[in-house]
């Protein structure tokens, strides 16, 4: 064994008797080597003298090997030890350096060593220029263990470590190698492989995929994206299946698992190789591999087929009894195979737990060609509307060649020119677009390489940071405001009071304006282009703050509010059990115009998508107020039907458009019909409708059964059947993931013209909806929002019905009938004859006055009339005027037989003086009877005296029986009292 000081060589004339054991084995198999490049079916020989240069035998074993392929430097972790010895392609052992106790793993990063030692949990560091041990990291619990890193120039090495014994607790450690200190860590629980123990990271960093070999069989592979500087790992696929190491193998193409070749995407084996642990090299047609089977079997084959160059047979070392101490060795731990190349020399170092064996590949030269392949990534993320362009270099090229596509191959509109891949995906292509590009000598049109470039095609989105719930936009549909849960809550549940993470958005630059945390979490909130209005859990009150989320300015409320709503230029609505409206700029209680004494039943207030807000029997226009339609019978005396006053339950139906709304991913007609049910196997999903394009926008995720990889698919369905128009995908994420299923409020789509938002988790999705698709929709027959709101007593009045739709060939019915009404079946034009109709308000003053003490009569007097006509319609009742509601009610249908209805209401005001001399009339007439009554009874009254004086006077002058005729008399004005008082009862009614 070599043993010699860490700062000096053997001389060259001194032999040692390993050394001396070692040639005779040597020249016992050149006695019997026939050669090495030979064809694939000869059988294994032994290594000529210059095929294998040299080998190195550890004392005690090796735990690892590690190779710095640039320099050909080789490095050796001793079992039961704290040495690594570095040994140079003779086999000499060059240098030691003292590390921590039991060394397990090595890797290289900005030319520093970096050691990991179990014994006493720590990264030790060696820096290669200084050849010295520079510092250590030290960790608690097990580990450090699975070191891997990448080849970008980057200071960052990654390990696992568990402080405890729990596999919950499994962390992940981003190290910078240069200041040798954690510069990130995570918890890896949530992976799907959170026990792993080996761990390959792609050169350039930005993929890896891990296993827990040896923990669990067959454990199978989980592929991650990897972002370096963010320190952010993204599960994409899983594999299962048994397989031994797991191996980067050059240019960010492929992996070698075991014996089986990988595409960067783990999607399926291409090939199989003989070895099960292969080494790929970057500039020969080689695949290096070692044998688990038979560790001292190593075989050189061609990468493009995998044919044999040679097979090697290595001298087993002698395994010695006892240590020098004479003590019984202790057990070494498992091992895994090595093989690396010496780029600098040419050759292949191959590494067993014992020994280490250098094969000098000019041995084969005549069977080793240039390894052409061509130099693209497996995988892009590509944005939509985002050009893309790939440069398709060739490595290794010693002759002209050319690149081109696979016929059928990709997008049509995905060129390549001059060696440059050149896409702009557009919204239909969101989703995976597999490219297959071929590398052809442009001699004998051969085929040198083909390579698989899958496309992934991804919306724009926005990092958010954390799962968010919810997500609320602005009137000017600029800015958003969303929120959810802090890292660590739990689900949210309306009693929960955990903290919330906010964030304000700008939708049109797709950036995060402000992020913050509300510990008491959040109950509702609103924004418009200056403020954000947060109601916290707890309190009756909400703030104001800018989009900064600071300078915060607070207002108690009546109750706990349940959504706020801002509308109008200024105005903020805050529903509860009271709804109470303020003026965002100043905080001070503005109100809607409305009635105080109107029961709270009937104030239904609800936002109907991005353009139109209904408030207590009014639909108005979100941005600007304007009064848009009014429900009948609601605040004025209705002018048709009996004088009754109905109330609405207050519900949030949400959206409603086209006539057309959703109830819990049903599409019903505005009037509740049910058209179609969508249908889902998604737990998680969410649907709306386009107030700009007649479609109905549904997104669920939906997980692969054969990849187990989850999709989140979007849909357009049509709004006569239903049905699905077109669909996509919005994003890919892997298996394995925890459901987020939030309690309460939850709003997660939404739609603004043609741009189209969902809140996935931690990102906000930006889609676009096509224009060929969106003008193919069919337009439902549908009246539409606006309809005629106020008219006047003129004679005959032409009131046009607004309606929406393909059909032309259109029949219109009136629901209400009425002599006062006449409808055009053909033009949808209904004629009023307002004169006749504004009389019957005198007809019901005449014939019922006592009405006019209660609703709805009661609302034609002058103060309480010109109230509520302000209330609906935010102006003055002109003087000398009156107000009342005509309840319409109509349905069309067109030559298709679709149907559409309406009740609304329509405003008339007219003159009130003929009303008013009415009822003076009536009043008059009204006091006179009622004097004539008073003046009667007093008649009545005085004659009833005078009686009772006479019979007093004739009871005095009558001999006999005084108290007899007193009874008999007493008994008849009992009587005439009885008589006269039921004659004013009836006359006072």
């Amino acid at each position: 064994m070599l043993s010699s000081p860490v700062t000096s060589r053997r001389p060259l004339a001194v032999f040692s008797v390993p050394a001396i054991l070692f040639a005779l084995v040597i020249l016992s198999l050149v006695a019997c080597t026939v050669g090495y490049a030979q064809p694939a079916d000869q059988q294994a020989t032994a290594p000529s003298p210059s095929a294998l240069l040299a080998t190195a035998t550890p004392e005690g074993g090796t735990t690892c090997w590690l190779v710095q392929e640039s320099t050909g430097r080789v490095f050796a972790a001793l079992a039961d030890s704290d040495q690594v010895v570095e040994y140079e392609s003779t086999g000499k052992e060059v240098r030691r350096f003292t590390v921590g106790m039991a060394p397990q793993e090595m890797v290289l990063k900005a030319n520093q060593l970096v050691v990991a030692c179990t014994k006493s949990p720590a990264l030790h560091f060696v820096d290669l220029d200084a050849n010295q041990v520079v510092g250590e990291l030290p960790f608690v619990g097990t580990g450090p263990l699975a070191l891997f890193a990448s080849q970008a120039d980057n200071p960052y090495v990654y390990c696992f470590a568990n402080a405890t014994s729990s596999s919950s607790s499994v962390e992940v450690y981003q190290v910078d190698v240069s200041a040798r200190s954690i510069r990130n860590q995570t918890s890896a629980y949530r992976w799907g492989q959170n026990s792993a123990r080996h761990v390959a990271m792609s050169p350039n960093g930005r993929w890896i995929v891990l296993d827990a070999r040896g923990r669990s069989s067959p454990s199978g592979a989980d592929l991650m994206r990897v972002d370096e500087d963010a320190f952010t790992f993204t599960q994409v696929r899983n594999h299962h299946d048994s397989f031994g190491q797991m191996v980067a193998g050059p240019f960010n193409r492929y992996w070698t698992f075991g014996k089986q070749l990988y595409p960067l995407d783990i999607t399926a084996p291409l090939r199989t190789f003989s070895g099960s642990v292969v080494r790929i090299h970057p500039r020969y047609d080689l695949a290096a591999s070692v044998d688990a089977s038979e560790p001292n079997r190593c075989y050189l084959q061609r990468f493009r087929d995998a044919t044999d160059i040679a097979k090697l047979e290595l001298p087993e070392p002698e395994v010695p009894k006892t240590t020098r101490s004479g003590r019984s060795r202790s057990r070494v731990p498992v091992y895994d195979r090595f093989v690396r190349f010496d780029l600098q020399r040419d050759l292949v170092f191959v590494g067993t737990q014992r020994r280490g064996y250098w094969i000098d590949l000019k041995t084969y030269q005549a069977s080793l060609s240039p390894q052409r392949m061509i130099l693209a990534p497996s995988a892009v993320t590509a944005l939509v509307g985002s050009p893309l362009q790939i440069a398709l270099e060739i490595s290794n090229l010693e002759q002209s060649a050319t690149v081109q596509l696979v016929k059928s191959s990709g997008p049509e509109s995905l060129t390549i020119t001059d060696g440059t891949l050149s896409w702009t995906p557009t919204a239909e292509d969101v989703g995976a677009q597999d490219v297959v590009i071929e590398l052809k000598s442009a001699t004998d049109d051969e085929v040198l390489d083909t390579c698989r470039i899958s496309l992934q095609v991804e919306l724009p989105r926005i990092e958010l940071g954390f799962v968010a719930k919810t997500m609320v936009l602005s009137p000017d549909k600029r800015y958003a405001v969303v929120w959810g849960p802090s890292p660590g809550q739990e689900q949210r549940h309306p009693a929960h009071s955990g903290s919330d993470e906010i964030a304000v958005l700008d939708i049109s630059q797709r950036k995060i304006l402000s992020h913050k945390t509300i510990p008491p979490g959040i109950r509702c909130a609103a924004i418009d282009d200056k403020y954000v209005f947060v109601s916290p859990n707890s309190g009756n009150l909400f703030y104001r703050l800018d989009h900064k989320l600071e300078n915060q300015k607070r207002q108690f409320l009546q109750s706990a509010p349940q959504q706020l709503i801002r509308f109008a230029d200024d105005r903020l609505a805050v529903i509860g059990d009271k709804q109470e409206t303020f003026d965002t700029e100043d905080m001070s209680a503005a109100p809607m115009p409305t009635l105080s004494g109107l029961d709270p039943r009937g104030v239904v207030v609800r936002l109907l998508g991005q353009r139109r807000i209904e408030w207590g029997g009014r639909l108005l226009d979100r941005e600007t107020g304007e009064l848009l339609r009014v429900d009948p019978g609601m605040y004025l005396p209705p002018l048709i039907g009996p004088p009754q006053v109905t109330y609405r339950r207050p519900q949030n139906d949400g959206l409603v458009a086209w006539g057309r709304k959703l109830n819990n991913q049903a599409l019903m007609s505005e009037q509740g019909n049910m058209i179609s049910q969508f249908t889902h196997s998604s737990h998680d999903r969410q649907a709306t409708l386009s107030e700009r394009w007649p479609m109905a926008v549904l997104v669920a995720a939906v997980q692969d059964p054969q990849t187990r990889e989850n999709r989140l698919t979007m849909e357009f369905r049509n709004l006569l059947e239903g049905t699905v128009m077109h669909s996509s995908v919005l994003d890919v994420f892997p298996p394995n993931r925890q459901n987020v299923n939030f309690y309460g409020m939850r709003q997660t789509l939404q739609v603004l013209d043609d741009q189209i938002l969902y809140l996935h988790q931690d990102k906000l999705l930006f889609a676009k909806i096509p224009k060929a698709i969106a003008q193919a929709m069919p337009v439902p027959l549908h009246f539409k929002a606006k309809q005629e709101s106020e008219i006047k007593v003129d004679g005959m009045v032409k009131v046009p019905l607004k309606v929406g739709g393909d059909n032309t060939e259109l029949t219109f019915s009136l629901l209400n009938e009425s002599p006062h009404l006449q409808l055009d079946a053909n033009t949808g034009v209904l004629e009023v004859d307002t004169a006749k109709l504004w009389a019957t308000l005198n007809v019901h003053a005449s014939n019922s006055p006592h009405l006019l003490e209660r609703p709805p009569l009661s609302w034609l007097k002058a103060a309480e009339n010109a109230k509520r006509y302000r209330a609906l319609t935010n102006k003055n009742l002109p003087a000398g005027t009156m107000a009342a509601n005509l309840p319409i009610s109509v349905a069309v249908q067109d030559s298709e037989g679709q149907q559409a209805k309406l009740t609304f209401g329509v405003i008339v005001v007219g003159p009130r003086q003929a009303f008013d001399t009415a009822m003076a009339k009536r009043a008059a007439a009204e006091k006179e009877r009622q004097e004539q009554m008073r003046e009667a009874q007093r008649v009545r009254q005085q004659q009833m005296a005078e009686a009772r004086a006479a019979r007093a006077e004739a009871q005095q002058a009558e001999p006999g029986t005084p108290e007899a005729r007193l009874e008999v008399l007493e008994a008849k004005v009992r009587r005439l009292e009885a008589a006269l008082d039921s004659i004013l009862k009836q006359q006072s009614r």
